[in-house]
């Protein structure tokens, strides 16, 4: 079982869903249905990963955001029982010029 998948996201408003949690939770209940993913507010500049309380990937420490496969990854070892690794590949930030 994966169980808890969450998600923390920098400034997104309480009401609403952080940016690229739908699309996540998309993916990753498509495959993993047992999966509960979830969102959260977390601090400035940040966006990462925790899979059952272990932090996974941290943008602060990346300076950019997850390959979708390797949060999949992540996931899948988990659901194996298998120990989960942190990701510290990244690809880089949305630049606008």
């Amino acid at each position: 079982m994966v169980g808890k998948v969450r998600v923390y996201v920098c400034e997104a408003p309480l009401e609403a869903e952080p940016a690229g949690l739908e699309e996540l939770k998309r993916a990753v209940t498509a495959e993993f249905t047992d999966a509960d993913v979830s969102g959260f507010v977390g601090r400035q500049g940040s966006f990462e990963i925790e899979i059952n309380g272990k932090l996974i990937f941290s943008k602060m420490e990346t300076s950019g955001f997850p390959y979708e496969d390797d949060i999949m990854d992540a996931i899948q070892r988990a659901y194996d029982g298998q120990p989960v690794e942190k990701i510290t590949k990244s690809q880089p930030p949305c630049v606008i010029l």
